[in-house]
């Protein structure tokens, strides 16, 4: 176990070497009033731009780098973002599942997750609205159709009702032919009785 604390504070020491070389270099290659991107410590990709004040206190400090263990080794975070994946494939909540995956992009240190899940965000009102849209036009497609039903059934009353109607003038036509027939008849017969009255009283004088 001695060994292992004296290998891990070779580690560290080296990594603080090397921190305070980054540190160095940063400082030497920056340029005042440019800006810088970056990702914080949330993953977001982030802007910086230093004013030349600041940037001449920053190279007249000092700096001083602390390295610490990390918890778990990369193939072993690599292996537990791996699992929560397969987690998450099995996980019927949306919640849930958003949660592991988010968890596991973290472990297996995948910038620019939160972006992309905006994006994902953006993509699914999409096609919430394009779903909205596509029964909308399903609804205007059978009001249509029953505008069109009511349409021909208008039209279809319509000349059902002009025939009734041209019926019933030809039966009013016939009705009125037939009474004028009568009456005609009628007055001949009236017409033949007076003749026969006249032609009766004729003979008796």
């Amino acid at each position: 176990m001695q060994r292992i604390n004296m290998a891990i504070n070779d580690i560290n020491n080296y990594m603080e070497s090397i921190g305070k070389i980054l540190i160095q270099y940063i400082l030497a290659n920056i340029k005042p009033n440019v800006n810088y991107q970056f990702f914080n410590e949330n993953g977001v990709l982030d802007e910086v731009k230093i004013a030349n004040e600041i940037m001449q206190v920053l190279r007249t400090s000092n700096f001083n780098v602390l390295a610490v263990p990390s918890e778990a080794s990369p193939t072993q975070k690599l292996n537990m973002a791996i699992e929560m994946m397969k987690v998450a494939q099995t996980t019927p909540d949306p919640v849930e599942r958003s949660m592991f995956i988010k968890k596991a992009f973290s472990l297996s240190d995948i910038r620019g997750f939160d972006e992309m899940a905006q994006e994902l965000d953006e993509v699914k009102k999409l096609q919430g609205q394009l779903q909205s849209m596509q029964e909308q036009i399903e609804r205007d497609k059978e009001l249509m159709k029953q505008f069109e039903n009511r349409t021909i059934n208008a039209e279809l009353k319509a000349k059902i009702i002009e025939r009734i109607a041209n019926a019933i003038d030809n039966i009013n036509s016939k009705e009125v032919e037939v009474k004028k027939d009568m009456e005609i008849e009628k007055l001949r017969e009236q017409l033949k009785e007076l003749k026969n009255k006249e032609k009766d009283n004729k003979e008796l004088y």
